[in-house]
This record gives C-alpha cells, structure tokens and sequence, in this order.
C-alpha cells in the first residue's frame, strides 16, 4: 500500500510521508495492544458437538450400575456377577478415553477424590427378589445393551471399530454365561 501526501517544502500545515507512515503504524499497533481488529472482535467458538459414542458410555455405566445393585441385593451372586461387571466397568473406562472425556477417577489439582459410586438404595430396590429373576432381568439388560453396541459399532468410522466389536463380543459371551 503507498501512502502519498502532497508536499511542500516550509509548509507547517503538512505532513510528511514518514509522519503519515508512522502515524499509521502507531495507531495500529494501539488498536492490536489494546485487543481490537480491525475486522472487529472474534466470533467465540462453538462447543463442538456431543461424541456419538456418549449414549453408549451411558449405558455401559448403567450396566456397571445394575451389576453392582445386583450383587448387593444377591451376595450369593457377587462372585459369580465380579467378572462381568469388571468387564463393562473396563470397557466404560475404554470408551470414556477413547471419546476424550476425563478420568472421574483422576482428580484434578486442588479437586478432593471421590469414591467409586456404589449402588443406591433405589437402584437395589428395583432388583428383583429372586436370584433367577435377578439374573434374567440382567440377561434381559446384556441384550438390550447388545443390540445398542452392535448398533454403534456398524455405525462407527474404522477407528472405534475394534473397541466396539471387543464391546459387542463382550456382551455377546455375558449372554452366554447369564443363560
């Protein structure tokens, strides 16, 4: 860009081409310092979209849930349930990183750790009395689960597949061992 500025010689009333440069630069940098832009402020970023796999971390998180409520109601049950709900306890810790969310686990600085949740009250009064109804209703939960993960994983680009598929084989087999 050229700035030109008529000049004559002994006329105070004028400017120079260097004052009108300098000027130019001055009021510039003024406007960046001061955080103005000459297109004005920026726009604030949107958040970005909730990850497609989140429903998925709900419902293997409530499955976690539903084990634990299960082998409270039922110690009976308890070692037999462990490995099962380790398995969806691991695949949620899987599915959270995977997705980019924060360990609940990890605290933050200056953040006091909280414990693992245990089952509420409410959740092992809707366990069913007898173990056998318990675990078909948790049979009942694997195949809803199932068909949800199944669902996602078919739906789901190349690099969560192997996650997805680990998950749909996974309840595949809790099937199994629940019949």
């Amino acid at each position: 860009m050229v700035f030109t500025v008529a000049m004559r010689h002994g006329d105070p009333r004028r400017w120079s081409r260097r004052s009108v440069l300098g000027a130019t630069a001055l009021a510039g940098a003024a406007a960046t310092v001061g955080g103005c832009t000459w297109l004005g402020s920026p726009e604030p970023e949107a958040p970005p979209p909730p990850d497609p796999l989140e429903p998925l971390l709900a419902d293997t998180r409530a499955l976690v849930t539903r084990y634990q409520g299960t082998r409270t109601a039922h110690p009976d049950l308890a070692d037999a349930l462990a490995p099962l709900q380790e398995a969806h306890a691991a695949h949620a810790a899987a599915l959270r990183e995977l997705i980019g969310l924060p360990d609940p686990a990890t605290p933050s600085p200056g953040v006091t750790p909280q414990p693992a949740p245990a089952a509420t009250p409410s959740e092992v009064d809707n366990i069913a009395d007898d173990p056998d109804d318990a675990v078909g209703d948790l049979r009942e939960a694997e195949a809803e689960a199932f068909d949800g993960a199944l669902a996602h994983c078919l739906a789901a680009p190349a690099d969560r597949t192997a996650l997805l598929g680990a998950i749909c084989a996974a309840r595949a087999t809790h099937l199994e061992v629940l019949s």
